[in-house]
Parts: structure tokens; C-alpha cells; sequence
């Protein structure tokens, strides 16, 4: 590995729901340490991670802008394709979902 697969610090921007403006996060390993491709990859899936839960009806994708710098941009309401199948609520059959797609609303 060269000494450019190493980085000193992660810069994450996660823009905001409407895309006007930016939280920053530089993200620092332990002090004399480096972050490798699998600690950079174990970061992100952890920022992912928090997104979905935090947001679980939006979208968002990730984007490298540079060295060990990267954008989460929103990119509106997540969809469920449903398939064919029986659609119930809490636990009734109400009907019958030939195919449909279904854009989630609400969240936190």
C-alpha cells in the first residue's frame, strides 16, 4: 500500500434535506494513526447507517469529492415497490396491489 491509500483525517458533508446547505464533519483517527480503505469504508457504512435511521423515507447517495472527502446528497423520498400481493393494514386485508410503487412519507 503507498502512503496516499493512508488518510489523516475524513471530511463528511451530509446536505440537508432541501440540498441548501451542508453539515461538515472532519472525522480524525487516534493520534498517530491513519485511516486505511477498510477504516474509511467502515466510516461511511456507519454514516449510511445513521442516515436510514434517522431518515427512513429519504434517499440520499454518497459521493467521493477528493481524497478522503465525501458528500451525502439528498436526493428526495425513498420507494417500495410492491409487487403483486395482498395489502393489509395492521394485520386486515383491505385489498389487492396488482403492482404499485409507494413513496414513503413522514419520518424524522
Amino acid at each position: 500500500m503507498n502512503r496516499k491509500d493512508f488518510h489523516t483525517q475524513l471530511k463528511i458533508r451530509v446536505f440537508n434535506l432541501e440540498n441548501k446547505g451542508a453539515t461538515t464533519r472532519t472525522i480524525k483517527p487516534k493520534p498517530g494513526h491513519h485511516w486505511n480503505d477498510a477504516g474509511v469504508r467502515e466510516v461511511l457504512i456507519h454514516i449510511a447507517s445513521d442516515l436510514k435511521k434517522r431518515f427512513p423515507t429519504e434517499k440520499f447517495s454518497l459521493i467521493q469529492v477528493g481524497p478522503g472527502a465525501y458528500n451525502f446528497i439528498h436526493h428526495g423520498k425513498r420507494e417500495i415497490d410492491l409487487g403483486a400481493g395482498t395489502l393489509e393494514i395492521d394485520g386486515v386485508p383491505v385489498g389487492r396491489v396488482d403492482s404499485a410503487k409507494i413513496t414513503l412519507e413522514g419520518g424524522s
